[in-house]
């Protein structure tokens, strides 16, 4: 009966210690920042860069001028459709300046988490009018970014991290600093207005939620390589790698393609 008891104690325990680490690292203190920011940088240079240079024919790929789209988007279930359904040109150019603009802001770090919202909403918007060119990698782009805009991304490499060592900002516990500093200025200047213990969690959730979202990507895919004909023959990455979007640098694509083991 003893031996029981020790044995239900020791096991109590050992769920207790998980259970405090398991808070402590939620509620403690953020994790990767310095990873986050990285990811930012990255996410919104992708947005920025697919804008950029699609930007002399965006009426054409995205805009009214699609009219090449119309069949899909009659035919397309997705909500966003609908955001910017019988624009004109000149408003669409609008609000795909903005969301460039937005998009390059996000990658600086200026006002991160304003021009987060921004690039988002603009790029499902604008996206989602051609559901010809959308695919996985748009819908990844949009989990990513809203996984960013409950985190803590700009601490690291952005003008907001610069703002809030010469701004002043609020102090969370007691409501105002000693400069009086209100909390729309100091959320203005990047500071944090809400507890450390509540933007802990937050961030620490969508940092778990961003790790599972890539997990799952690669667990797919791999999965998906190794049970159709096409990956064991070779096929899969044989005939993709000859048409001209693939092929930067032909001689590279031509070695790699001749090799059986490679492909195969």
């Amino acid at each position: 009966m003893t031996a029981v008891r020790d044995l239900v104690q020791a096991a109590r325990g050992a769920l207790r210690r998980r259970a405090e680490f398991v808070e402590d690292w939620f509620f403690g203190e953020k994790h990767a920042l310095r990873g986050i920011a990285m990811c930012r940088i990255i996410v919104g240079m992708c947005v920025f860069t697919l804008f950029f240079t699609n930007f002399p024919q965006r009426s054409i790929v995205f805009g009214p001028g699609a009219i090449w789209a119309d069949q899909a988007r009659r035919t397309s279930t997705f909500p966003e459709i609908g955001l910017l359904s019988g624009s004109s040109v000149e408003v669409f150019s609008l609000l795909y300046v903005v969301v460039l603009l937005a998009s390059l802001a996000f990658t600086l770090g200026w006002h991160t988490r304003i021009v987060g919202v921004v690039t988002l909403f603009g790029f499902i918007a604008i996206v989602g009018q051609n559901p010809l060119l959308a695919d996985q990698g748009d819908n990844i782009i949009r989990l990513t970014l809203l996984w960013l805009l409950l985190m803590n991304s700009s601490e690291f490499w952005s003008f907001d991290a610069h703002r809030r060592l010469v701004q002043p900002g609020l102090d969370v516990d007691n409501g105002v600093d000693s400069e009086g500093v209100s909390a729309l200025r100091s959320a203005w200047n990047s500071h944090p207005v809400l507890p450390a213990t509540l933007t802990n969690g937050i961030h620490n959730v969508a940092l778990a939620g961003i790790s599972f979202q890539i997990a799952v990507i690669y667990i797919a895919a791999g999965m998906y390589k190794i049970k159709p004909e096409l990956w064991d023959n070779g096929t899969a990455l044989y005939f993709p790698l000859q048409l001209p979007d693939h092929r930067p640098f032909p001689w590279l694509s031509d070695l790699f393609t001749q090799s059986g083991v490679a492909v195969g």
